[in-house]
């Protein structure tokens, strides 16, 4: 991975120490995965002294999906956890701040680590809306919903949010870029 940064920087003619912030997928999603993720953005941060934000996976598809799909009402987002599990969060298109032109999402209902339809959905109209990621085996056919499960979560798309994060100085430092857990994420159990 480090190789192929050095690639892209040297093709992008940027030093590492030119890089103002540095951002990755923090999760939900594969523990090992977003553990490297955090632990490359760590040390790219710490190497060039830039700052860090990190971006929720979900989000990042839900960007993705809007780019595809931008009169869509609502985003579905998908992404499987482990056996039946998956974490599932929902968004809606959301005016960028300051009148910018590029599009932008609302998250209204947080990631969950669910095995059938999460309680919120059923308070939700999904007509217009699109499913994003990963459908769960078990998805209701009573809930019509378009999947797009092609759309993968796309730097390009995310850019603009994440130096809105660091312009508005939600970014953090190096130290503070750690994976993003969701409650009953870990398959271990306490023993009695």
């Amino acid at each position: 991975m480090l190789k192929l940064l050095d690639e892209l920087c040297t093709q992008a003619e940027v030093l590492p120490r030119q890089l103002d912030v540095v951002a990755f997928g923090c999760g939900p999603g594969s523990f090992t995965g977003v553990r490297i993720a955090a632990a490359a953005c760590q040390a790219i941060a710490l190497a060039g002294d830039a700052a860090v934000v990190t971006l929720p996976s979900s989000l990042a598809l839900a960007l993705s999906a809007q780019q595809a799909q931008p009169q869509a009402a609502g985003y579905l987002c998908s992404i499987k956890s482990r056996g039946e599990a998956y974490y599932q969060s929902a968004y809606v298109p959301a005016a960028p701040p300051n009148g910018a032109d590029s599009l932008g999402v609302q998250c209204i209902e947080p990631d969950v680590l669910v095995d059938a339809p999460p309680s919120w959905l059923a308070q939700q109209s999904v007509s217009r809306w699109v499913g994003v990621g990963t459908p769960p085996t078990w998805w209701p056919q009573t809930l019509e919903l378009a999947w797009l499960p092609d759309i993968a979560p796309s730097a390009l798309h995310s850019l603009d949010w994440v130096l809105q994060q660091h312009a508005a100085g939600a970014s953090q430092p190096a130290e503070s870029a750690l994976p993003r857990y969701v409650e009953g994420d870990s398959p271990w159990k306490k023993s009695a």
